[in-house]
């Protein structure tokens, strides 16, 4: 990997923030972050193993898609996003378990 072929979570963090306060398109939001994922996950098919903050920021962008369709009322059902879907629905199994 090349120093300029870096995942700049940063820049891709705003980026996402950005598009959410000058549209306050939530659907967007939820398919620009799926979407972060999926490019992060593509980044370590095609470069190999990265490093523990790399799959962190992954973790906490998916976390944060799930988290935000099920606390919010206007952002609970993506039909369009079926990944998205299903892990809302496996977040409300553990909770169900866990309780």
């Amino acid at each position: 990997m090349d120093e300029d072929d870096s995942f700049e979570f940063e820049k891709a963090e705003k980026a996402i923030m950005d598009y959410e306060k000058a549209s306050g398109d939530k659907r967007g939001v939820a398919e620009l972050m799926i979407y972060y994922v999926e490019c992060g996950n593509k980044y370590t098919l095609d470069y190999g193993d990265i490093n523990e903050p790399f799959y962190d920021a992954l973790i906490e962008m998916y976390q944060k898609t799930i988290k935000d369709m099920i606390t919010k009322p206007h952002a609970l059902h993506y039909p369009n996003l079926p990944k998205a879907e299903m892990g809302k629905r496996q977040y409300q199994k553990s909770k169900t378990v866990m309780n």
